[in-house]
């Protein structure tokens, strides 16, 4: 079959199947003899000869390089790593890495029960909030040793025991957390902790920031005796 030079193409020049789906273009039926394959790669650029009324014209594909994909991909992970990197200075992050160290400074000190130690947490403070991200950062960085359970009302983390007495649900603690200093370090954070009926005892934690994380220094103080309602 001669070809736009004149030259006979022979059977080794025609298209070959098998090689998948073009990178670029598609060029549909050609000559009729059905959809022409992509050539096999040669560094950017192949040309691929197509059979049109018997004549061979040349046809460029740009291909795309495995290397250069791989090199996109994995641009795009270290980015994607970058970005899901938690900032220790966010004041959220702080905060949950600092309630964290505490609430396992609590689970420690109750260590004779291995199952993790229910803590109902509500804010400490007239009018204050612990932000939702917060909570659920929290409840993820304790769950091996702390069962976290925020609450709205004080009524939600009691029962009645068989005299009537309000107790703790589950064997667990309440904790009132007071809000994190932004900027502090070391860092003292109140909490005030349920003893029983209406009295709670305030302790002052000081923290230090070790790399990532939070390590409670010494032993909590305590600042008060125990007094109804807390911190309020």
């Amino acid at each position: 079959m001669p070809g736009s030079s004149g030259v006979p193409v022979s059977a080794t020049d025609r298209p070959r199947t098998g090689y998948g789906r073009f990178h670029s273009v598609q060029l549909g039926e050609v000559g009729g003899i059905g959809p022409v394959p992509p050539p096999m790669h040669r560094r950017d650029t192949e040309i691929l000869h197509a059979h049109r009324s018997g004549y061979a014209c040349d046809v460029h594909i740009v291909a795309r390089r495995r290397r250069l994909a791989w090199a996109a991909v994995l641009v795009i992970g270290a980015s994607s790593a970058a970005c899901s990197t938690p900032d220790a200075d966010d004041p959220q992050v702080r905060a949950s890495a600092v309630y964290a160290e505490m609430l396992r400074w609590f689970a420690d000190a109750r260590s004779d029960d291995p199952e993790p130690l229910p803590v109902f947490v509500e804010p400490r403070g007239e009018g204050a909030s612990i932000p939702l991200e917060v909570q659920a950062e929290l409840v993820t960085e304790v769950e091996d040793v702390v069962d976290v359970r925020f609450i709205d009302t004080r009524d939600e983390a009691f029962v009645t025991d068989d005299d009537g007495t309000p107790v703790v649900t589950d064997g667990g603690m309440l904790l009132r957390l007071a809000p994190v200093d932004e900027m502090a370090d070391p860092v003292r954070v109140d909490v005030d902790v349920h003893l029983q009926d209406d009295e709670f005892m305030t302790m002052t934690f000081e923290l230090s920031q070790a790399g990532d994380g939070w390590v409670v220094s010494g032993n909590p103080e305590q600042v008060s005796t125990p007094s109804a309602g807390g911190g309020d």
